[in-house]
Protein backbone atom coordinates (compact mmCIF):
# COMPACT_ATOMS: atom_id res chain seq x y z
CA UNK A 1 0.00 0.00 0.00
CA UNK A 2 1.41 3.43 -0.88
CA UNK A 3 1.75 6.35 1.52
CA UNK A 4 0.14 9.06 -0.61
CA UNK A 5 -1.79 11.82 1.13
CA UNK A 6 -5.57 11.77 1.14
CA UNK A 7 -7.74 14.70 2.15
CA UNK A 8 -10.74 14.21 4.42
CA UNK A 9 -13.39 16.90 4.68
CA UNK A 10 -14.41 16.62 8.35
CA UNK A 11 -17.69 18.03 9.68
CA UNK A 12 -18.36 18.24 13.42
CA UNK A 13 -20.42 20.10 16.07
CA UNK A 14 -23.43 20.20 13.74
CA UNK A 15 -26.33 17.97 12.74
CA UNK A 16 -26.30 15.32 10.01
CA UNK A 17 -29.63 14.90 8.24
CA UNK A 18 -30.54 12.57 5.41
CA UNK A 19 -32.74 14.29 2.81
CA UNK A 20 -33.74 12.58 -0.43
CA UNK A 21 -31.27 9.81 0.43
CA UNK A 22 -28.45 12.37 0.48
CA UNK A 23 -26.46 13.41 3.57
CA UNK A 24 -26.84 17.08 4.47
CA UNK A 25 -24.83 18.65 7.31
CA UNK A 26 -26.22 21.69 9.10
CA UNK A 27 -24.19 24.07 11.21
CA UNK A 28 -20.99 23.13 12.93
CA UNK A 29 -17.39 23.33 11.83
CA UNK A 30 -15.69 22.06 8.66
CA UNK A 31 -11.98 21.25 8.55
CA UNK A 32 -9.76 19.40 6.11
CA UNK A 33 -7.57 16.64 7.53
CA UNK A 34 -4.71 15.09 5.58
CA UNK A 35 -3.92 11.42 6.24
CA UNK A 36 -1.72 8.77 4.67
CA UNK A 37 -3.29 6.02 2.56
CA UNK A 38 -2.13 3.41 5.11
CA UNK A 39 -3.72 5.15 8.14
CA UNK A 40 -5.24 2.80 10.72
CA UNK A 41 -8.50 3.32 12.61
CA UNK A 42 -6.57 4.13 15.82
CA UNK A 43 -4.41 6.71 14.02
CA UNK A 44 -7.46 8.27 12.37
CA UNK A 45 -9.31 8.59 15.67
CA UNK A 46 -6.23 10.15 17.34
CA UNK A 47 -6.03 12.74 14.54
CA UNK A 48 -9.77 13.47 14.81
CA UNK A 49 -9.51 14.10 18.55
CA UNK A 50 -6.67 16.55 17.86
CA UNK A 51 -8.62 18.21 15.04
CA UNK A 52 -11.82 18.63 17.07
CA UNK A 53 -9.99 19.44 20.33
CA UNK A 54 -12.31 17.03 22.11
CA UNK A 55 -10.94 15.43 25.29
CA UNK A 56 -11.31 11.70 24.74
CA UNK A 57 -11.48 11.13 28.50
CA UNK A 58 -14.82 12.99 28.51
CA UNK A 59 -16.16 12.82 24.95
CA UNK A 60 -16.36 9.74 22.73
CA UNK A 61 -16.78 10.27 19.02
CA UNK A 62 -17.98 8.20 16.08
CA UNK A 63 -17.29 8.76 12.41
CA UNK A 64 -19.25 8.14 9.23
CA UNK A 65 -18.33 8.73 5.61
CA UNK A 66 -20.17 9.27 2.34
CA UNK A 67 -20.15 6.11 0.24
CA UNK A 68 -20.93 6.39 -3.48
CA UNK A 69 -23.77 4.29 -4.88
CA UNK A 70 -25.11 4.06 -8.39
CA UNK A 71 -26.15 7.14 -10.36
CA UNK A 72 -23.97 9.59 -8.41
CA UNK A 73 -25.80 9.27 -5.10
CA UNK A 74 -24.25 8.69 -1.69
CA UNK A 75 -25.16 6.91 1.51
CA UNK A 76 -23.65 7.37 4.96
CA UNK A 77 -21.58 4.41 6.23
CA UNK A 78 -20.07 3.97 9.69
CA UNK A 79 -16.29 3.87 10.03
CA UNK A 80 -15.60 1.51 12.91
CA UNK A 81 -12.37 -0.44 12.37
CA UNK A 82 -9.24 -0.82 10.22
CA UNK A 83 -11.18 -2.52 7.42
CA UNK A 84 -13.73 0.28 7.04
CA UNK A 85 -10.95 2.90 7.17
CA UNK A 86 -9.08 1.03 4.43
CA UNK A 87 -12.25 0.77 2.32
CA UNK A 88 -12.95 4.49 2.79
CA UNK A 89 -9.40 5.49 1.84
CA UNK A 90 -9.51 3.18 -1.20
CA UNK A 91 -12.18 5.52 -2.64
CA UNK A 92 -9.32 7.91 -3.43
CA UNK A 93 -8.61 8.86 -6.26
CA UNK A 94 -12.14 7.99 -7.44
CA UNK A 95 -13.25 10.71 -5.03
CA UNK A 96 -10.66 13.49 -4.70
CA UNK A 97 -12.07 14.64 -1.35
CA UNK A 98 -13.63 12.21 1.13
CA UNK A 99 -16.47 13.54 3.30
CA UNK A 100 -16.60 12.49 6.96
CA UNK A 101 -19.10 13.32 9.68
CA UNK A 102 -17.95 13.23 13.30
CA UNK A 103 -20.55 12.84 16.00
CA UNK A 104 -20.47 12.58 19.78
CA UNK A 105 -21.27 9.18 21.21
CA UNK A 106 -22.88 8.50 24.55
CA UNK A 107 -20.33 7.64 27.23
Amino acid sequence: MTSSNIFLMCYYDGVLRIEDHKPQYEGGIVRILRVKKDTTFTELMRKLYILTKYDERHIKIGITCEWPTSMGEYIVVGVEDDETVENMLDLYPLMYLLYNYIWRRKM
